[in-house]
C-alpha cells in the first residue's frame, strides 16, 4: 500500500494543534521537538518537526501564538 503524503501545511497545523494541546500540560518553554513528535504518533519524529518549524522557538512560538487565539 503506497503511503499517502501529507501536505506540509496541514502537517504543520496537526502539529501545532497537538503542540497547544501539550502545553496545557507542559509549559511551553519545555517541549522540544522530541517531545512534540512523541505526542502526536510514532510516525512522526523529531527531525521532521524541526524541519518544519525551523528552530525549535519557531515552534514554541507557533504554539504559543495558537493558544492564545
Amino acid at each position: 500500500m503506497p503511503k499517502t503524503l501529507i501536505p506540509r501545511d496541514e502537517r504543520r497545523a496537526g502539529l501545532i494543534k497537538a503542540g497547544v494541546k501539550l502545553a496545557k500540560k507542559t509549559p511551553v518553554d519545555k517541549i522540544s521537538c522530541a517531545l512534540l513528535a512523541r505526542s502526536v504518533t510514532p510516525t512522526i519524529v523529531p527531525s521532521m518537526v524541526f524541519h518544519i518549524f525551523g528552530t525549535t522557538a519557531a515552534m514554541r512560538k507557533a504554539i504559543t501564538k495558537a493558544a492564545a487565539q
